[in-house]
């Protein structure tokens, strides 16, 4: 049983404001005089206050490993100005920390909270918790609901529920697993992977120590044991959201898109609930080039957790490669302003600036990193990249002189050396560096690939063609070679031989979904509408709701009269997207090209139903009731000459609506003044000459026929 005594209690329960959105720093306790075996203590009660938290909406927890590594020398509860320091920088709500002492098998926790109310001076709060070493799980669930309480953070009963969730089965398991968090924050891997390794052998349903220690086998590039390691987490009985997200982010990172597309659509419900799930679904997105989707999937995982800087840094990679530069930037500067040590951030904030034509700006960033660390080979790279840009050859030609003599071997240096040798002329010094790299059997490809990029981007496609077939001789077939012969051949026309070469590549890699559409695409232009739709069809088979794929595939099959075949991919699609307003749309068309008017009918009322001001909905319905009138002898001509006035009205630049009202006004009401105006009203509306033909053609017949 907990003892606990709140210092200042009622003081501070009349001075903290409701709010809807808190932010936490959870720092790891101290251990004031108990034995150093007792250190698992340290962090376990935080980390299971970092569980319980996260597991609540209108809650964000720094994460506390990354923000202990990044500035673990001002996680200090006791010194006010190191705090305000920290709270600046991290822009949380509230802190707490504290310390423990042990004394035969009690536990006291004294426990601070920080926190500074708008416009108001510091406040601090203590909390004293005495309980049984063994009960250590139940301090945390109590500290959580006492610093709720004061903060006046609504909950409910199923928040109270979460709170006080079973998180492991073995105490000692989760203590081990405790200590091995304490390792990784230290930078002791080794040590780290150990625990997690002893944690698990004790209790093997612990999903936290599977994700901890398969995160560190991909840090370390063992993906093959990473992913057994995530693989059974699925198995444990003790898993949450926040690491099956874990899961199945290290599967769209380093699986094949169909391994990946399987995990996350298993368990897609899962991963919706969470601000790390819907980061990995964007991530998906972005894998597919559905950059939209990417980037609302991201936003909204950000605005449900603010404080995450890995999707800080993944929304601001996905602006980049959507080509949204500026905003992009944004992101970057203020990733930087966190760690300004980071320098995969000033990397990023370069390519962003470079690629939005910011030249200056970008030389500016990269050579501030370059301050930092003035040997890193990415960052001279990097700059020499913007540099040979700007046209300044000489700048570039020092940098790669200087990353040739950091890292003697590191071939794209070369490659790139002779790349700005070429351009300033010096051809000779361009062929050394391009045989130079062309020894060494890993560049010697790469050194004639970019010998070939300078005839591509100098418009020589024929030479460019020239020199990649003779990179693609050495060694096995590569798929960037194939994709520049493939590119190469496109711009000369020779659409045959670019689909060739396509092929070649989706040899090699089977799943690159960008080749298959190109390829498709360039298949419809040869009229291999068949080839065309097998590639599309692969697309699917890969992910089965790229948009654009199924509009392109949906097009073919109903061309060729397979609408039963149309049908499937897009019913797949709107069972995970039932609100996609467009397929819904997509749908009722192929079941109307069916001629299954009346189920077309239903869907459109639905479209109605869900997006009153949708127009498609409305001339859906009145073109459906039209066709039941005209084929299959259906007599309620006011309910459809109503259903096309609705249509007319809320879509006032299509003239079929009043094209069909005159239909149904001379050919079954026999109204010929009434379909005379309806005519005339769609022929102001008609924007295209065939249509304004035929309409003017209805017209004459009326006069004439009065």
């Amino acid at each position: 049983m907990i003892k606990r005594k709140s210092l200042l209690l009622i003081l501070f329960f009349s001075i903290f404001a409701s709010a809807d959105n808190f932010r936490f720093a959870l720092f790891p306790l101290t251990n004031e005089k108990s034995s150093s075996l007792n250190d698992w203590l340290r962090y376990a009660i935080p980390e299971l206050c970092n569980i319980k938290l996260n597991s609540l909406s209108g809650i964000n927890v720094l994460n506390p490993v990354s923000i202990f590594q990044i500035d673990s020398t001002e996680i200090n509860i006791e010194n006010d100005s190191l705090l305000i320091r920290h709270k600046n920088r991290w822009e949380w709500d509230v802190a707490v920390g504290g310390s423990f002492k042990i004394s035969g098998d009690t536990l006291k926790t004294t426990i601070k909270v920080f926190w500074t109310p708008a416009k108001k001076e510091n406040l601090r709060m203590e909390l004293n918790y005495t309980s049984k070493v063994e009960d250590f799980d139940t301090v945390s669930t109590a500290l959580v609901l006492n610093v709720l309480t004061l903060l006046k953070h609504k909950m409910n009963h199923g928040d109270t529920t979460l709170l006080r969730k079973e998180i492991f089965g073995d105490r000692n398991a989760f203590q081990t697993y405790a200590l091995g968090l304490g390792f990784e924050m230290h930078g002791d891997y080794n040590s780290a992977v150990t625990a997690y390794h002893r944690a698990i052998d004790i209790d093997s349903d612990l999903a936290l120590a599977w994700c901890r220690l398969s995160g560190l086998y991909s840090k370390n590039g063992k993906y093959d044991l990473a992913l057994k390691g995530f693989q059974k987490i699925d198995d444990c009985k003790f898993k949450d959201n926040n690491t099956i997200a874990d899961a199945a982010d290290f599967m769209i990172e380093k699986m094949i898109p169909s391994v990946a597309t399987r995990y996350i659509e298993s368990h897609r419900t899962t991963l919706e609930k969470t601000a790390k799930g819907q980061a990995v679904l964007g991530k998906e997105y972005l894998s597919l080039g559905e950059y939209q989707r990417a980037l609302a999937s991201l936003t909204k995982a950000l605005a449900s957790e603010p404080s995450s800087i890995d999707i800080q840094y993944t929304l601001g990679t996905a602006y980049l490669i959507a080509g949204e530069y500026n905003k992009a930037s944004d992101f970057f500067n203020e990733l930087i302003k966190y760690n300004p040590h980071n320098l995969r951030y000033y990397s990023s904030l370069g390519a962003a600036y470079r690629n939005s034509g910011r030249l200056m700006e970008s030389s500016m960033i990269l050579e501030a990193a370059l301050k930092i660390d003035p040997d890193n080979t990415t960052i001279l790279i990097d700059l020499a990249h913007t540099y040979f840009k700007l046209k300044w050859f000489q700048k570039a030609r020092q940098l790669l002189l200087h990353a040739i003599t950091v890292d003697p071997k590191l071939d794209i240096a070369y490659v790139n050396l002779g790349v700005v040798y070429w351009l300033e002329g010096k051809k000779d010094d361009a062929k050394r560096n391009f045989e130079y790299a062309a020894k060494v059997p890993v560049s010697r490809r790469a050194s004639l690939n970019n010998l070939g990029n300078i005839f591509f981007l100098e418009e020589k496609y024929r030479s460019a063609i020239k020199i990649f077939k003779k990179a693609d001789k050495y060694g096995k077939k590569n798929a960037i070679v194939q994709y520049n012969i493939a590119t190469s051949y496109q711009k000369i026309g020779r659409l045959k031989k670019a689909v060739y070469h396509f092929d070649e590549l989706l040899r090699l890699n089977p799943e690159r979904i960008d080749i298959l559409l190109q390829a498709a695409s360039l298949a419809e232009k040869l009229h291999r509408l068949t080839d065309a739709e097998n590639y599309y069809h692969k697309v699917l088979q890969i992910y089965p709701y790229h948009r654009g794929a199924i509009n392109n595939y949906v097009r073919l099959l109903c061309l060729s009269k397979r609408h039963g075949d149309a049908v499937k991919p897009v019913e797949t699609y709107l069972e995970h997207f039932p609100t996609d307003k467009d397929m819904l749309v997509l749908i009722c068309k192929i079941y109307y090209e069916m001629g299954w008017y009346e189920v077309a009918l239903m869907k459109y009322n639905f479209i109605i139903r869900d997006f009153p001001e949708s127009s498609e909905g409305y001339c859906g319905v009145a073109k459906c009731m039209y066709n039941m009138v005209r084929f299959k002898n259906a007599s309620n001509y006011d309910q459809v000459i109503y259903a096309l006035k609705i249509a007319s009205d809320h879509a006032s630049d299509d003239p079929e609506p009043d094209l069909l009202t005159g239909d149904i006004y001379l050919d079954f009401k026999h109204y010929k003044e009434l379909a005379l105006e309806h005519y005339e009203k769609a022929l102001l509306r008609s924007n295209s000459e065939k249509q304004k033909r035929e309409i003017q053609s209805k017209i004459i017949n009326v006069k004439n026929h009065r």
